[in-house]
């Protein structure tokens, strides 16, 4: 039996520090595999329609897994959920280039590789978000600022990475990027193992089998379902997915060919988006404390829908790149804001299956987003697409301004407490400690 452990008497911020470091590097590594593979598959076969076969490939088993993830996430726990997702990732990523120069690919192998690779990539993420509050806890640092920290890694990440992949194909070769992603999720998966402690609720997961898989993820999204405030930031996400999916997809590209007359500006606009995006993640941690969460939660979604509006008037290159500043800095401080809360109200025993599941949902709006946005484009013209997806986040907004689950005693109100949990602290500090497995 998993006995509770106490936290350390004085700040310890090395798990902390190997949480980020190792979500950096294999995030880093995610970022330089979703434009290598498909680089790899154009030089390997020259056709086209194979890239987008294989792009399909990536997206297919992130949404399933999203909502059978969060139950591998509480049955396996936090810390060995994502070492087994790097070490998937990294096996099946070092093995395209090393299949390529010995016995050889065909595009099915390719495929079947893509597909495993990514299906413990939603359930990795998941079991990282899940750790941060104990670990924050650990080391004294106030949960808002940690999923800033957390934050800010993803998006200085989502810019380098794809910068740094780009080069590295120039000036080497598709699979030797390939043979990088691979090396960083082996080191992703060691600090993890070995700098982050066990987390794990008290009362283990024993259960096994599909049935028991069906009823966790089940009862994640019958918790969202029973908490007001969880369920409408999940259907607030899912909007302001089914805005920015499209967005980056569908509507700038377009935006791009129409008004910019040439790829440059596009590169320019979603350049500013991800800098943005940091700089709001970073504003996060400062100032989060000091603003009503009421007041934060409505002015982060009035200024993004604000850059909708500036781009229904089809400005040049330098107002596009003000719009799209504009949606970053506020998706920067807003996916923190909203990671707070529900490490608030989820009990750890169920978190796993609860983030899981709210992540499906938030996923699952994508795709339509970006169908709408398709049809619209086709059937009428941009700028009034851009205007009706505006017009979309003004009911958001006005939504969020009158509904009850976000008047600020909701938001502000913290029902669950970090406790029921096991957590592995040092040796000088800790009372009992219990296997991984619960025994």
């Amino acid at each position: 039996m998993t006995a509770v452990v106490g936290v350390p008497a004085s700040p310890n911020r090395r798990p902390l520090f190997a949480l980020l470091t190792a979500n950096a590097i294999s995030g880093f590594g995610n970022e330089m595999a979703a434009l290598a593979i498909p680089w790899f598959v154009l030089q390997t076969t020259g056709n086209p329609a194979d890239v987008g076969l294989t792009a399909f490939t990536m997206l297919v088993p992130y949404i399933i897994a999203t909502f059978a993830g969060g139950s591998l996430v509480d049955r396996l726990g936090f810390r060995r959920m994502s070492v087994v997702a790097d070490i998937a990732s990294g096996v099946t990523v070092a093995l395209i280039p090393l299949l390529h120069v010995t016995t050889g690919l065909n595009l099915a192998t390719i495929l079947a590789l893509v597909f495993l690779g990514t299906l413990l990539d939603a359930p990795g993420i998941a079991a990282r978000q899940s750790m941060i509050p104990e670990i924050a806890e650990t080391a004294r640092l106030p949960l808002e600022r940690a999923n800033s920290v957390f934050e800010s890694v993803l998006q200085f990440k989502n810019f380098l990475g794809p910068l740094a992949a780009g080069i590295l194909i120039a000036t080497t070769s598709a699979s030797f990027v390939l043979t990088v992603n691979a090396l960083t999720f082996a080191v992703s998966a060691m600090l993890i193992g070995v700098g982050v402690p066990l987390i794990r609720a008290i009362e283990a997961e024993k259960a096994s089998g599909v049935r028991a898989a069906v009823g966790r993820t089940l009862a994640g999204l019958r918790f969202i379902r029973d908490d007001t405030v969880l369920l409408g930031l999940a259907l607030m996400s899912m909007l302001a997915n089914m805005r920015i999916a499209p967005l980056f997809l569908v509507i700038m590209p377009v935006y791009a060919d129409q008004i910019f007359d040439g790829p440059v500006g596009l590169g320019v606009a979603l350049s500013a988006f991800g800098l943005a995006a940091l700089a709001g993640a970073i504003a996060y941690g400062a100032v989060a404390r000091q603003v009503p969460r009421r007041i934060w939660y409505i002015a982060t979604t009035a200024a993004s829908v604000a850059g909708f509006c500036v781009l229904v008037a089809l400005p040049g290159i330098a107002g596009a790149t003000f719009a799209m500043a504009l949606v970053g800095v506020t998706s920067g401080a807003g996916r923190p804001f909203t990671a707070t809360i529900r490490q608030e109200r989820t009990p750890l025993a169920v978190r796993g299956r609860v983030f899981g599941a709210n992540l499906a949902l938030i996923e699952l709006a994508s795709p339509l987003g970006v169908l709408v946005a398709g049809w619209l484009l086709a059937t009428i013209d941009l700028r009034f697409t851009i205007g009706l997806f505006a017009a979309a986040g003004l009911a958001q907004t006005a939504a969020i301004t009158v509904l009850p689950p976000f008047r600020e005693e909701r938001l502000s109100r913290r029902p669950v407490q970090m406790q029921n949990s096991a957590y592995n602290a040092p040796a000088s500090t800790r009372t009992q400690t219990g296997s991984e497995d619960g025994s």
